[in-house]
């Protein structure tokens, strides 16, 4: 169980995979992805940045499914008072005990601080690691 893992930074993100073109009409528009413009699967993981290693996988869902609303349907816990990086995709997902990081949105009709451009910086240099470890995962299949 994820929760009862060993303390240290998580990030959470979102993986599609092409499917087939399902023959009925109705699971046919449950299953297309209107970013990745076909039909596919999503899985959500949690990956630990220290190990580098998948802590969590949850299940397939169709790909019209949005990365949020699978997290909220899984209950997804990490362990307590650990740093939990994401995407903007995850906006309005909590974990009860948890410090979420995620990138600041620039504001409309400004800039954002240096700071908060180099907190960006940081956060996506961190949540690459999860984007090389799906990768990984895709490779293995």
């Amino acid at each position: 169980r994820l929760e009862n893992e060993e303390l240290q930074d998580f990030a959470i993100d979102g993986t599609e995979r092409k499917i087939n073109r399902p023959i009925d009409n109705d699971v046919q528009k449950e299953f297309y992805s209107g970013k990745k413009k076909t039909h596919t699967i999503k899985n959500n993981l949690v990956v630990g940045i220290e190990d580098r290693q998948i802590k969590y996988l949850g299940g397939t869902h169709e790909g019209k499914k949005h990365d949020k609303k699978i997290c909220d349907e899984e209950e997804i816990k990490c362990p307590k008072n650990s740093v939990c990086y994401r995407d903007n995709g995850f906006q309005g997902y909590e974990m009860e005990g948890i410090d979420i990081r995620e990138p600041k949105k620039k504001p409309r009709n400004g800039e954002l601080t240096e700071e908060e451009k180099n907190n960006n910086k940081l956060i996506s240099s961190l949540r690459v690691i999860v984007e090389h470890v799906i990768s990984g995962a895709k490779r293995c299949r």
